[in-house]
């Protein structure tokens, strides 16, 4: 008796395990999208019902949107569950329609926000994604749905465009799906970038200034250096080799030279940082020395994204 009550409980626990793995299992419905996936919101399920009140939840970075005081932008916030968002039908004006029923798809409508009772919108920001409230329904979404997942997009009509997880400097981190997607090219693998960098004056020993600055550095800086150029009209520059020091500024053998105007060989950019495609892994130190009364000299830097 015991034996077959022992085998019934490790049964139970093996269901109970595989309906864990199940629930946990790739692509269902709460797995995480891609951001630059239109279909990244769980907003009512595989068709959501008008005049019903749903959360908006963003699988990208697995949290709600919602009404929230802010200082920048528009004010929504993230945080958890709260269910104050309606889609409602297009009605005349003065009218509301009340009637639940399965949205059609395509079917355009106003999304109403019952914390701040009021409607989301396209609208100008200065700070932000452009979205705004209006006292009045404008039908100006679209939402579509995934019928296996539940995952939805919302298109705005106003703003030709799919509202999206984003980073951003200022305002809630939400952005138009083009904006994502054109920022996403720009970093693509091969993709070239130019950045400047400025070499800050270091205490003087004698005769030469010393000049030190640093570029790179980080896991999610993958990518290499293609140029460095001394822009026209900057300093003439005498590079440090490794091994010697600032002090050897007036040793051509412990020197390689920069004019104004010229890039780095492939021979000195192999002598100074070991490869003539210097990685931006780690933090690439400049040191080099100048006969100015400058306190700042610059280089140009060209890098490639990996």
């Amino acid at each position: 008796m015991r034996i077959a009550r022992n085998a019934r409980r490790l049964a139970l626990l093996f269901a109970a395990a595989a309906a864990l793995t199940v629930a946990a299992a790739p692509g269902g419905a709460t797995a995480a999208v891609s951001r630059l996936d239109a279909k990244q919101w769980m907003a009512g399920g595989a068709r959501p019902t008008l005049n019903s009140s749903y959360s908006f939840k963003n699988l990208v970075n697995d949290s709600y949107v919602k009404y929230g005081s802010r200082t920048f932008g528009i004010n929504l916030v993230w945080g958890s569950f709260s269910a104050q968002w309606t889609f409602m039908p297009r009605a005349p004006p003065n009218v509301r329609d009340h009637r639940r029923r399965p949205m059609e798809p395509g079917e355009p409508v106003a999304i109403y926000n019952s914390v701040k009772r009021a409607y989301l919108v396209y609208g100008h920001q200065t700070w932000g994604v452009n979205l705004t409230w209006s006292r009045n329904p404008v039908y100006e979404w679209r939402v579509e749905t995934d019928a296996r997942t539940g995952r939805a997009s919302l298109y705005n009509t106003d703003a030709r465009d799919h509202l999206v997880y984003g980073e951003r400097s200022f305002g809630i981190n939400l952005r138009w799906l083009k904006d994502v997607q054109r920022e996403a090219a720009q970093n693509a693998p091969g993709s070239l970038h130019d950045a400047t960098v400025a070499l800050n004056a270091q205490p003087v020993i004698q005769g030469y200034v010393p000049f030190l600055g640093f570029y790179g550095g980080g896991v999610n800086f993958n990518a290499v250096v293609t140029r460095i150029s001394n822009p026209a009209g900057g300093a003439p520059l005498f590079f440090v080799k490794p091994g010697r020091s600032t002090e050897q500024c007036g040793d051509s053998s412990a020197t390689t030279y920069l004019a104004p105007g010229t890039s780095m060989t492939a021979d000195q950019l192999r002598l100074l940082y070991g490869s003539t495609q210097p990685s931006l892994r780690n933090q690439i130190a400049f040191v080099a020395c100048a006969v100015t009364q400058q306190r700042t000299v610059f280089l140009n830097l060209q890098w490639r994204q990996l």
